[in-house]
């Protein structure tokens, strides 16, 4: 009974601080509605921890290397971690590209709107 209670507890904390907090700073989503500004700021934040996991993925790598005592399980979560950390980085910059063109596409599908106007 106690750990199902201290399940649900552990649910019920850590869960939305997961899916509401750390997700969405690992794998942002640029949304339409918000500034350019607002979501270039959401991509070097996103940018530094995705460093920052790759970083520690490339420091363990280094440090198990030139141990004195290879580790093979060492390098091969240093290995892990740093190339979690370089995919994340790639995955975002992907979808801020994509994020930047369909902007441009609106951008230009409004100028393209108002033309006819403008003429008259």
């Amino acid at each position: 009974m106690l750990e199902l209670v201290g399940e649900f507890l552990l649910s019920f904390f850590i869960e939305p601080i997961l899916d509401g907090v750390i997700a969405p700073l690992l794998a942002p989503t640029f949304k339409q509605e918000s500034s350019l500004r607002t979501n270039s700021i959401r991509l070097i934040i996103t940018l530094i921890l995705n460093s920052a996991i790759a970083g520690g993925g490339g420091w363990l790598l280094f440090e198990s290397a030139t141990a004195s005592p290879v580790s093979g399980v060492a390098i091969i979560v240093g290995l892990s971690i740093f190339s979690l950390g370089f995919v994340l980085i790639v995955r975002a910059i992907i979808k801020y590209g994509a994020y930047i063109r369909k902007l441009r596409h609106i951008r230009t599908a409004k100028r393209d709107a108002e033309k006819p106007y403008q003429e008259l």
